[in-house]
Protein backbone atom coordinates (compact mmCIF):
# COMPACT_ATOMS: atom_id res chain seq x y z
CA UNK A 1 0.00 0.00 0.00
CA UNK A 2 1.25 3.53 -0.66
CA UNK A 3 2.88 5.18 2.30
CA UNK A 4 2.27 8.50 3.98
CA UNK A 5 3.36 11.57 2.05
CA UNK A 6 6.83 12.83 3.06
CA UNK A 7 7.27 16.31 1.62
CA UNK A 8 5.62 15.84 -1.77
CA UNK A 9 2.08 15.51 -0.51
CA UNK A 10 0.38 16.77 -3.68
CA UNK A 11 1.62 16.63 -7.27
CA UNK A 12 -0.08 18.62 -10.03
CA UNK A 13 0.32 16.92 -13.41
CA UNK A 14 -0.42 18.76 -16.63
CA UNK A 15 -1.86 15.87 -18.63
CA UNK A 16 -2.16 17.92 -21.85
CA UNK A 17 1.55 17.37 -22.41
CA UNK A 18 1.35 13.58 -22.17
CA UNK A 19 0.72 13.13 -25.90
CA UNK A 20 4.03 14.87 -26.64
CA UNK A 21 6.12 13.54 -23.74
CA UNK A 22 5.67 9.77 -23.39
CA UNK A 23 7.35 9.70 -19.97
CA UNK A 24 5.25 12.44 -18.37
CA UNK A 25 2.55 10.37 -16.66
CA UNK A 26 5.08 7.68 -15.77
CA UNK A 27 7.28 10.26 -14.01
CA UNK A 28 4.34 11.49 -11.94
CA UNK A 29 3.45 7.93 -10.98
CA UNK A 30 7.08 7.17 -10.02
CA UNK A 31 7.20 10.17 -7.72
CA UNK A 32 3.76 9.54 -6.26
CA UNK A 33 4.60 5.94 -5.41
CA UNK A 34 7.95 6.89 -3.87
CA UNK A 35 6.54 9.72 -1.75
CA UNK A 36 2.99 8.60 -1.10
CA UNK A 37 1.67 11.62 -2.97
CA UNK A 38 -1.82 12.59 -4.04
CA UNK A 39 -1.81 13.34 -7.79
CA UNK A 40 -4.04 15.91 -9.47
CA UNK A 41 -4.31 15.41 -13.23
CA UNK A 42 -5.18 18.71 -14.93
CA UNK A 43 -6.49 18.97 -18.49
CA UNK A 44 -7.31 22.35 -20.01
CA UNK A 45 -9.54 23.47 -22.89
CA UNK A 46 -8.57 27.14 -23.28
CA UNK A 47 -12.23 27.86 -24.02
CA UNK A 48 -12.53 30.74 -21.56
CA UNK A 49 -10.16 32.96 -23.56
CA UNK A 50 -11.06 31.49 -26.95
CA UNK A 51 -14.75 32.36 -26.71
CA UNK A 52 -13.91 36.04 -26.17
CA UNK A 53 -11.14 36.19 -28.79
CA UNK A 54 -11.25 38.02 -32.11
CA UNK A 55 -11.01 34.71 -33.98
CA UNK A 56 -14.05 33.33 -32.21
CA UNK A 57 -15.99 36.47 -33.13
CA UNK A 58 -15.48 35.68 -36.81
CA UNK A 59 -17.12 32.26 -36.48
CA UNK A 60 -20.77 31.45 -36.78
CA UNK A 61 -22.52 30.44 -33.58
CA UNK A 62 -22.65 26.85 -34.78
CA UNK A 63 -18.94 26.73 -35.64
CA UNK A 64 -18.01 28.41 -32.37
CA UNK A 65 -19.96 25.89 -30.31
CA UNK A 66 -18.46 23.07 -32.35
CA UNK A 67 -14.93 24.27 -31.61
CA UNK A 68 -15.69 24.73 -27.92
CA UNK A 69 -17.27 21.28 -27.64
CA UNK A 70 -14.34 19.67 -29.49
CA UNK A 71 -11.79 21.29 -27.16
CA UNK A 72 -13.74 20.18 -24.11
CA UNK A 73 -14.11 16.62 -25.40
CA UNK A 74 -10.37 16.43 -26.07
CA UNK A 75 -9.59 17.61 -22.53
CA UNK A 76 -12.11 15.20 -21.06
CA UNK A 77 -10.60 12.32 -23.01
CA UNK A 78 -7.12 13.20 -21.74
CA UNK A 79 -8.51 13.34 -18.22
CA UNK A 80 -10.19 9.95 -18.64
CA UNK A 81 -6.98 8.42 -20.01
CA UNK A 82 -5.02 9.65 -17.01
CA UNK A 83 -7.72 8.51 -14.61
CA UNK A 84 -7.54 5.00 -16.06
CA UNK A 85 -3.75 4.80 -15.81
CA UNK A 86 -3.66 6.29 -12.31
CA UNK A 87 -6.42 3.98 -11.16
CA UNK A 88 -4.27 0.95 -11.97
CA UNK A 89 -1.04 2.41 -10.56
CA UNK A 90 -1.66 1.76 -6.87
CA UNK A 91 -1.37 5.41 -5.88
CA UNK A 92 -2.29 6.79 -2.48
CA UNK A 93 -5.02 8.85 -4.17
CA UNK A 94 -5.65 10.87 -7.30
CA UNK A 95 -8.21 13.12 -8.97
CA UNK A 96 -8.78 14.64 -12.40
CA UNK A 97 -9.81 18.19 -13.26
CA UNK A 98 -10.93 19.70 -16.57
CA UNK A 99 -10.41 23.48 -16.58
CA UNK A 100 -11.67 25.89 -19.25
CA UNK A 101 -8.87 28.39 -18.69
CA UNK A 102 -5.64 28.54 -20.70
CA UNK A 103 -3.01 26.09 -19.49
CA UNK A 104 -0.73 28.64 -17.83
CA UNK A 105 -3.60 30.34 -16.00
CA UNK A 106 -5.06 27.05 -14.80
CA UNK A 107 -1.67 25.72 -13.68
CA UNK A 108 -0.86 28.93 -11.83
CA UNK A 109 -4.19 28.83 -9.98
CA UNK A 110 -3.95 25.14 -9.08
CA UNK A 111 -0.26 25.37 -8.13
CA UNK A 112 -1.26 27.27 -5.00
CA UNK A 113 -2.44 23.97 -3.53
CA UNK A 114 0.37 21.55 -4.44
CA UNK A 115 4.02 20.85 -3.68
CA UNK A 116 5.26 20.26 -7.23
CA UNK A 117 3.95 20.92 -10.73
CA UNK A 118 4.93 18.41 -13.44
CA UNK A 119 4.84 19.49 -17.09
CA UNK A 120 6.27 18.37 -20.40
CA UNK A 121 8.48 20.49 -22.63
CA UNK A 122 6.58 21.50 -25.80
CA UNK A 123 7.90 19.59 -28.80
CA UNK A 124 8.38 21.94 -31.78
CA UNK A 125 8.16 18.94 -34.10
CA UNK A 126 4.66 18.12 -32.81
CA UNK A 127 2.83 21.34 -31.92
CA UNK A 128 0.07 21.07 -29.34
CA UNK A 129 -2.50 23.90 -29.57
CA UNK A 130 -3.39 23.57 -25.88
CA UNK A 131 0.28 23.67 -24.80
CA UNK A 132 2.20 26.08 -27.05
CA UNK A 133 5.62 27.42 -26.09
CA UNK A 134 4.14 30.74 -24.93
CA UNK A 135 1.86 28.98 -22.43
CA UNK A 136 4.77 26.84 -21.23
CA UNK A 137 6.97 29.90 -20.61
CA UNK A 138 4.14 31.73 -18.84
CA UNK A 139 3.51 28.75 -16.57
CA UNK A 140 7.16 28.59 -15.56
CA UNK A 141 7.05 32.22 -14.48
CA UNK A 142 3.65 32.26 -12.78
CA UNK A 143 3.25 28.94 -10.96
CA UNK A 144 3.54 29.28 -7.20
CA UNK A 145 5.12 25.85 -6.75
CA UNK A 146 8.41 24.54 -8.13
CA UNK A 147 8.06 22.93 -11.56
CA UNK A 148 9.52 19.66 -12.78
CA UNK A 149 9.96 19.85 -16.56
CA UNK A 150 10.44 16.69 -18.59
CA UNK A 151 12.18 17.03 -21.95
CA UNK A 152 10.18 16.13 -25.04
CA UNK A 153 12.44 13.11 -25.53
CA UNK A 154 11.76 11.68 -22.05
CA UNK A 155 11.09 7.92 -22.10
CA UNK A 156 8.53 6.00 -20.11
CA UNK A 157 10.19 4.00 -17.36
CA UNK A 158 13.39 6.08 -17.30
CA UNK A 159 14.91 6.52 -13.82
CA UNK A 160 14.12 9.81 -12.12
CA UNK A 161 16.01 11.14 -9.12
CA UNK A 162 18.53 8.35 -8.57
CA UNK A 163 21.50 10.47 -9.63
CA UNK A 164 20.85 14.18 -9.06
CA UNK A 165 22.93 17.19 -10.00
CA UNK A 166 22.26 20.47 -8.18
CA UNK A 167 23.36 23.47 -10.28
CA UNK A 168 24.18 25.80 -7.43
CA UNK A 169 24.35 29.59 -7.44
CA UNK A 170 24.14 31.86 -4.41
CA UNK A 171 20.64 33.04 -5.32
CA UNK A 172 17.26 32.85 -3.64
CA UNK A 173 15.75 30.88 -6.53
CA UNK A 174 18.38 28.17 -6.21
CA UNK A 175 17.86 27.94 -2.44
CA UNK A 176 14.12 27.51 -3.09
CA UNK A 177 14.85 24.76 -5.63
CA UNK A 178 17.07 22.85 -3.20
CA UNK A 179 14.50 23.12 -0.42
CA UNK A 180 11.72 21.91 -2.74
CA UNK A 181 13.83 18.99 -3.95
CA UNK A 182 14.84 17.74 -0.48
CA UNK A 183 12.35 14.84 -0.42
CA UNK A 184 13.83 13.62 -3.70
CA UNK A 185 17.43 14.32 -2.70
CA UNK A 186 17.05 12.20 0.45
CA UNK A 187 16.08 9.20 -1.65
CA UNK A 188 18.78 9.66 -4.30
CA UNK A 189 21.72 7.30 -4.67
CA UNK A 190 24.00 10.17 -5.69
CA UNK A 191 23.72 13.94 -5.21
CA UNK A 192 26.39 16.23 -6.62
CA UNK A 193 26.36 19.99 -6.15
CA UNK A 194 28.10 21.87 -8.94
CA UNK A 195 28.99 25.55 -9.19
CA UNK A 196 30.49 27.10 -12.32
CA UNK A 197 32.60 30.13 -11.45
CA UNK A 198 32.08 33.40 -13.24
CA UNK A 199 34.65 34.15 -15.97
CA UNK A 200 34.74 37.66 -14.48
CA UNK A 201 35.79 36.46 -11.04
CA UNK A 202 38.68 38.94 -10.99
CA UNK A 203 36.28 41.83 -11.70
CA UNK A 204 33.04 41.13 -9.86
CA UNK A 205 32.36 39.79 -6.39
CA UNK A 206 32.08 36.00 -6.23
CA UNK A 207 30.72 33.70 -3.53
CA UNK A 208 33.15 32.77 -0.73
CA UNK A 209 35.36 29.75 -1.32
CA UNK A 210 33.57 27.69 1.31
CA UNK A 211 30.12 28.28 -0.24
CA UNK A 212 29.77 24.79 -1.67
CA UNK A 213 30.90 23.23 1.57
CA UNK A 214 28.12 25.13 3.34
CA UNK A 215 25.59 23.77 0.87
CA UNK A 216 26.94 20.25 1.23
CA UNK A 217 26.87 20.45 5.03
CA UNK A 218 23.30 21.74 4.95
CA UNK A 219 22.26 18.80 2.78
CA UNK A 220 24.05 16.32 5.04
CA UNK A 221 22.18 17.72 8.05
CA UNK A 222 18.98 17.16 6.06
CA UNK A 223 19.85 13.51 5.46
CA UNK A 224 21.37 13.86 1.98
CA UNK A 225 24.72 12.22 1.17
CA UNK A 226 26.06 14.93 -1.14
CA UNK A 227 29.38 15.78 -2.73
CA UNK A 228 30.35 19.05 -4.38
CA UNK A 229 32.85 20.66 -6.69
CA UNK A 230 33.59 23.93 -8.45
CA UNK A 231 34.10 24.33 -12.17
CA UNK A 232 36.43 26.81 -13.85
CA UNK A 233 34.85 30.01 -15.08
CA UNK A 234 33.01 29.90 -18.39
CA UNK A 235 30.73 32.16 -20.40
CA UNK A 236 28.97 28.96 -21.56
CA UNK A 237 27.65 27.98 -18.16
CA UNK A 238 24.96 25.69 -19.55
CA UNK A 239 27.52 24.01 -21.81
CA UNK A 240 29.56 23.16 -18.73
CA UNK A 241 26.49 21.88 -16.92
CA UNK A 242 25.57 19.68 -19.88
CA UNK A 243 29.07 18.20 -19.79
CA UNK A 244 28.62 17.43 -16.10
CA UNK A 245 25.20 15.87 -16.67
CA UNK A 246 26.77 13.54 -19.20
CA UNK A 247 29.87 12.69 -17.15
CA UNK A 248 27.95 11.99 -13.92
CA UNK A 249 25.03 10.17 -15.51
CA UNK A 250 22.59 12.52 -13.79
CA UNK A 251 18.92 11.77 -14.43
CA UNK A 252 17.63 14.95 -12.72
CA UNK A 253 18.90 18.53 -12.42
CA UNK A 254 17.83 20.91 -9.66
CA UNK A 255 18.33 24.64 -10.27
CA UNK A 256 16.92 28.10 -9.77
CA UNK A 257 15.06 29.82 -12.60
CA UNK A 258 15.03 33.40 -13.88
CA UNK A 259 17.86 34.60 -11.68
CA UNK A 260 18.19 37.78 -13.75
CA UNK A 261 15.57 40.51 -14.08
CA UNK A 262 13.17 39.76 -16.92
CA UNK A 263 14.42 42.63 -19.12
CA UNK A 264 17.97 41.28 -18.77
CA UNK A 265 16.86 37.77 -19.75
CA UNK A 266 15.26 39.17 -22.89
CA UNK A 267 18.27 41.29 -23.93
CA UNK A 268 21.18 39.07 -22.94
CA UNK A 269 19.59 35.65 -22.72
CA UNK A 270 19.83 33.56 -19.59
CA UNK A 271 20.75 30.25 -18.05
CA UNK A 272 17.10 29.26 -17.60
CA UNK A 273 16.22 29.70 -21.27
CA UNK A 274 19.42 28.00 -22.44
CA UNK A 275 18.79 25.00 -20.18
CA UNK A 276 15.17 24.77 -21.31
CA UNK A 277 16.30 24.70 -24.93
CA UNK A 278 19.00 22.07 -24.38
CA UNK A 279 17.84 19.98 -21.40
CA UNK A 280 18.66 16.27 -21.91
CA UNK A 281 17.10 15.15 -18.59
CA UNK A 282 14.26 16.38 -16.35
CA UNK A 283 14.94 19.65 -14.53
CA UNK A 284 13.31 20.85 -11.31
CA UNK A 285 13.07 24.65 -11.46
CA UNK A 286 12.11 27.11 -8.72
CA UNK A 287 12.02 30.89 -8.82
Amino acid sequence: MPGTATGLGTLLLHVDGAAQVPGLVDAAIQLARAHGSHVVGLATTGNASFESSLGAGLLSRRDLMGAVDAARELAQQRARDFDTVAGHAGLRSHEVIVDDRDASEALAARSLYCDLVIVGQPDPARPNPTWPAAEFDRALRTCASPILVLPAAARSGAPLGRRVMVAWAAERACAHAVAAALPMLRRAEQVQVVHVDSPLSDVVAVPPEDELERVRERLVRDGVAASSWRRAGSYDLVGRLLEDIDSTGADLVVMGAWGRPRWSERVFGGVTRSMLDAMPVPVLFAH
